[in-house]
């Protein structure tokens, strides 16, 4: 991500994931937790897209398609369960 306006919201969004109770259980999320989440958001944001463990190595969600705070990261999760099936 650049040092522009990318920064400051990847900055926003980590702070917030720890501080406002969010989702369907109303929770914020461990430090643990949204620093693994912080490392997936940083790859799509800077187009890199993300692997999974149980994906084929050759296998990216959301490979140059670089997100911001206009997704819906709820959507995008359900989407990349899809790679699952």
């Amino acid at each position: 991500c650049d040092e522009g306006g990318d920064s400051v919201w990847l900055k926003e969004m980590a702070i917030w994931l720890e501080t406002e109770p969010h989702g369907t259980l109303r929770k914020v999320c461990s430090p643990a937790n949204a620093r693994s989440v912080m490392r997936q958001v940083r790859l799509l944001a800077a187009g890199k897209g993300i692997t999974y463990k149980h994906w084929p190595a050759n296998v990216y969600f959301r490979l140059n398609d670089k997100i911001n705070l206009s997704y819906d990261f709820g959507q995008l999760i359900l989407e990349a369960k899809q790679y699952e099936n």
